[in-house]
């Protein structure tokens, strides 16, 4: 692995950039991009994992090339965290779905570039990251505050029990029947339904059938949103 670290130079403090690259000809091109900012210092993995001969710097940012990386990138941000509590980081890899690019929003990362961005982009996505903004598209960045608007709604909801007939008229609702099917399910008038069902939309934080459908049958978390095993 090589991890190239280098100062920016500025009327601000100087940010530190580690490069993380285990592809020799990715290495040459990321050093090509950014030599212009500094002098660039090779640290090892193993002397961050085993924190030898690195010293912290104030809010680092780590450009890491995600394919290339020798355990996920859950476990690679983690270890890194040990020694660099302020840690920022830039994921570099193919073009990806939204639904994982808000993944990673939620593993910690705060920017990302598919590769064929990097040339263009690397700079301004360091300037920004270090000026504390993410670096995602708007839409992503969309959908990773309605996923965690989802997350906190269901925390919300694991303190608000739901009763006995409420639980079974979440179950008939989940089918898809409507009140009158389910007062007559249930043999309680139409009227009583109505009032249950309102009850089941204010615990739950929903305002419709198909969304408190949706809430009964997801996880917590989003299922996309559970961090994986893969790189």
């Amino acid at each position: 692995m090589r991890a190239n670290m280098i100062a920016r130079s500025s009327a601000q403090p100087p940010t530190t950039v580690c490069v993380v690259e285990y592809n020799p000809l990715a290495a040459a091109q990321l050093r090509r991009l950014l030599t212009a900012n500094g002098n660039l210092q090779l640290i090892p993995y193993d002397d961050i994992r085993n924190h030898r001969h690195v010293r912290p710097a104030p809010s680092p940012i780590f450009i890491l090339d995600r394919p290339t990386l020798p355990v996920a990138l859950s476990k690679y941000l983690r270890t890194l965290r040990v020694s660099f509590p302020d840690a920022r980081t830039i994921v570099l890899d193919q073009p990806l779905p939204s639904e994982e690019l808000c993944r990673l929003l939620f593993l910690g990362i705060q920017g990302f570039l598919p590769y064929e961005d990097v040339e263009a982009h690397l700079a301004p996505a360091i300037n920004a990251v270090a000026e504390g903004h993410l670096w995602v598209d708007e839409e992503v960045l969309e959908q990773y505050v309605r996923y965690a608007n989802q997350m906190t709604r269901a925390r919300e909801r694991r303190g608000v029990a739901l009763t006995r007939r409420e639980k079974r008229i979440l179950e008939l609702i989940q089918r898809r029947l409507s009140n009158k099917e389910i007062s007559s399910i249930l043999d309680i008038s139409e009227g009583t339904v109505k009032f249950h069902v309102g009850n089941i939309f204010a615990k739950l934080g929903v305002t419709d059938r198909q969304a408190a459908a949706d809430a009964a049958a997801s996880d917590p978390i989003p299922r996309a949103l559970i961090p994986q095993k893969n790189k």
